[in-house]
Formats: structure tokens, C-alpha cells, sequence
């Protein structure tokens, strides 16, 4: 996986004008139901925000083709929520693996249209709340307020470490630059274990 990722931002920066597209493609897959445990969106846009902070990729070209992608896919996720409804608990994988939509019920009915917008920053709850909003018929204005909102947010969030990161290499030492990434690192971890309490 770390071999396609690093093929992927190879990709990207030999071919900088492609950079929004396959970021818009990406952030589709990461936010569609089901599909975004096999998207590696969350991790080419952090490695794209350094990208960003070279100068290779234009920060609202990505931001124009990433933020309509993420709300295309929760609003695909919560057409196909609302479309099917009684009939995904049988569907693939729900059939194998119900903890998954059932954690998304339990979330949504904890947090209302609120865990449209927290659900987006988890990567298990990405893949089902917006499945959940629809199969619940929340109200389509509210849930796209939420749908947007988060998105507007996501996008930035994800490039911001790895512009940081890549800033850091151009302008200091190694060891200052392990330094940083072990605080990254240990601030994302810390922001995981507050986003599971």
C-alpha cells in the first residue's frame, strides 16, 4: 500500500495539472459509503499539502476539485441510504460485518445531524453516518448544510500537516525535522484518542 501511495504522489507531482482531479476523484471514493475504507485519500492529501507548499500544486486548484468531491460522496452515500433504507442491512458488507452499521446508528442517534459533520474526521464513520442520515431520512437541508460544511473543513485540515511537514524539510536540519514529525505524529494520535472518547 505504501509502494501505490508513493506511486500516486509520484504521479501527482510529475503531472501537477492532473493534482485536482485525482484529489476530487479521491476524496469521492474516501467519503462514499463502503468504498472509503479502500480509498487512501486521507493520505495523498496530507502528502499533497506538501506538494502545495512547493509550489507544484496550486492550494485552490486542489481545494476546487477535493471539497466538491467529499460532498458528492456523503450526498451519493445518503441518496443510496435513502433509496434502499431497510434493505442495506442485507447488502454488502452489512451482511458479514452489522457492528459497522450498527456503530453508525449509534453515533447518529447520539449526535443527530451533528455526526454528519464529526463523522466526517473519522475515517469507520465516514463510510456509514451519511448511509445512516439517508436510511433515517434526515432532512435533506440539514444533512447537506452538515455535508458541506465538514467538507469545507476536511480538505484544508488534511493539506495543513503535510504543507507543515514540507515547509519544515526545506527550511531546517533533519533532526528538527523528526523532531516536528514525532509531534505531528503524536498530535494526531492525541486528536484519535479525544475523536473515540
Amino acid at each position: 500500500m505504501h509502494e501505490f501511495l508513493s506511486q500516486i504522489l509520484d504521479f501527482i507531482r510529475q503531472n501537477a495539472g492532473w493534482g485536482g482531479p485525482i484529489l476530487g476523484v479521491l476524496a469521492f471514493g474516501e467519503s462514499l459509503a463502503v468504498f472509503s475504507f479502500f480509498f487512501p485519500a486521507t493520505v495523498v492529501l496530507i502528502g499533497s499539502g506538501a506538494l502545495v507548499e512547493a509550489g507544484i500544486l496550486d492550494f485552490w486548484a486542489v481545494l476546487a476539485w477535493a471539497i466538491p468531491g467529499a460532498i458528492l460522496g456523503d450526498a451519493v452515500s445518503y441518496w443510496v441510504g435513502g433509496h434502499f433504507r431497510e434493505r442495506v442491512p442485507g447488502l454488502w458488507p452489512f451482511r458479514s460485518r452489522p457492528a459497522l452499521l450498527l456503530n453508525g446508528y449509534r453515533f447518529f442517534a447520539r449526535f443527530g445531524w451533528l455526526a454528519v459533520f464529526i463523522g466526517r474526521f473519522s475515517g469507520p464513520l465516514r463510510a456509514v453516518v451519511p448511509l445512516v442520515a439517508g436510511m433515517l431520512a434526515m432532512p435533506a437541508g440539514r444533512f447537506q448544510a452538515a455535508n458541506i460544511a465538514s467538507a469545507i473543513i476536511w480538505v484544508p485540515l488534511l493539506l495543513l500537516p503535510g504543507a507543515v511537514v514540507g515547509g519544515l524539510l526545506q527550511r531546517v536540519e533533519t533532526y528538527q525535522v523528526w523532531l516536528a514529525l514525532g509531534l505531528i505524529f503524536g498530535g494526531v494520535m492525541l486528536l484519535r484518542w479525544l475523536g473515540r472518547r
